[in-house]
């Protein structure tokens, strides 16, 4: 997570797509909150929130969040106990999860909460030609991974993905995006290839998400997202 705490500042300036699917998804964030990778913006001034907590492992996301958050990694953290003590009525998460190192482990402990969940994530299937170019793999599960996990995992699980592109004017454009989204996660890249790339045209971002949750309406809405994406992008 080193990435994001260097790039805590730029974030909420590059993450607009991320932004974006947050701020649509928050109609459903409502009552007692447990917020996974809360990131820089807090959701505790949604209308219909009560209680919100947030946890990020960054601490200069945390220190730029105006709810409160608790610096932690999502991973170990009490998720179960947390929900007890403060009766904890929704867990969501938006653009944080694919980053876990146990993500079925931590769609396990979700789910033994028994709380209504609303989560957004990555898929490996996003930035697949810029892996290519730059001779290197992905960190994030795949979609198919991640929904066996979530099957397993979460009770009354619905689901929908979809598939968006990104283009810049420019090597500069395409590489300001990836350094300030947190996007990248901190992934080396052989600096050869990297140069190489830079003196190239840039290439289009194509990136999929995938959304999961207890209650199907946000699933309905998500799946009439993605023409809506890349319109906002243009228009940035």
């Amino acid at each position: 997570m080193e990435s994001f705490g260097k790039r805590a500042p730029l974030y909420h300036r590059y993450s607009l797509v991320q932004n974006w699917a947050r701020e649509g998804l928050s109609r459903w964030v409502r009552g007692r909150v447990l917020d996974l990778g809360a990131g820089s913006a807090g959701l505790c001034r949604v209308v219909g929130v009560q209680f919100y907590l947030g946890v990020d492992s960054s601490p200069e996301m945390a220190r730029l969040n105006r709810c409160p958050v608790v610096v932690a990694n999502f991973d170990q953290f009490p998720i179960l106990e947390v929900v007890k003590r403060y009766q904890i009525t929704q867990i969501v998460s938006f653009s944080a999860l694919h980053w876990s190192k146990n993500l079925e482990g931590l769609f396990q402990r979700i789910g033994q909460s028994g709380r209504e969940y609303l989560l957004l994530l990555f898929t490996g299937e996003s930035f697949q030609e810029l892996h290519r170019r730059l001779g290197i793999t992905s960190p994030l599960p795949r979609e198919r991974e991640i929904l066996e996990w979530a099957e397993k995992g979460l009770p009354n699980l619905h689901s929908a993905s979809l598939s968006y592109t990104l283009h810049f004017p420019s090597p500069r454009e395409l590489f300001r995006y990836l350094r300030g989204s947190g996007v990248s996660g901190g992934v080396r890249v052989p600096i050869p290839k990297l140069w190489a790339l830079r003196r190239d045209s840039p290439l289009p971002l194509q990136s999929r998400l995938l959304l999961l949750s207890s209650n199907p309406a946000p699933v309905h809405w998500f799946r009439q997202f993605a023409p809506g994406i890349e319109s906002f992008w243009r228009g940035r």
